[in-house]
């Protein structure tokens, strides 16, 4: 006799009870990862915000490989990376939040404008990430279920993947203006200045 949780028709209350397993946790958990940081919210900001860009490219080069390999394992694998890249976009922004104050008592002038920028930016940049976090999970589900519309979802998935790294990058790109003048147009401020 099959039990109620490995029965076909009950896959939706297992994704409930995992969904609720997994995101429970999710608000205390980014509020116990800042404690690592103590009240140092820059400090985790800064060390965590490579992760969604670097992580989220490399899986859609990843996924492109299982495509092109045509490895079932190898898409899943890639899918979960990515869906763990696009997932630290949540604690990267939560933190980013967390430093404003900080980060402007660290910013020049010229950095003050840039945290506003980058924060817009974050603000609205942060949507593509949550986007391709639920594509990636529904495409997980149609490839380890076998679903005709998996590949479909995988490829959506490395699609918006891609957006979100572009929209990373532009993110970042205001970011690494706060502090390092010589990425700002006007170059870098000298001693004599």
């Amino acid at each position: 006799m099959r039990g109620f949780f490995d029965s076909r028709r009950a896959w939706p209350w297992r994704v409930i009870l995992w969904a609720s397993v997994l995101a429970a946790p999710a608000q205390a958990h980014a509020h116990s990862a800042m404690r690592l940081f103590g009240d140092n919210s820059v400090r985790a900001h800064l060390l965590l915000n490579h992760l969604p860009i670097i992580g989220t490219i490399l899986s859609v080069v990843a996924l492109v490989l299982a495509f092109l390999w045509k490895s079932d394992a190898a898409r899943r694998i890639a899918l979960i990376l990515l869906l763990v890249s696009t997932v630290s976009a949540y604690f990267v922004f939560n933190a980013g939040e967390g430093a404003y104050e900080d980060g402007r008592r660290l910013a020049d002038d010229a950095g003050w404008n840039m945290i506003d920028v980058h924060m817009d930016r974050a603000e609205k940049g942060i949507y593509v990430f949550y986007l391709d976090a639920a594509v990636t999970v529904a495409a997980l589900y149609g490839e380890t279920r076998r679903r005709r519309w998996a590949t479909a979802a995988s490829i959506a998935a490395g699609i918006i993947g891609l957006a979100a790294f572009a929209g990373s990058v532009w993110i970042a790109d205001a970011g690494g203006k706060i502090r390092h003048s010589e990425l700002r147009a006007e170059g870098p401020k000298t001693n004599a200045e």
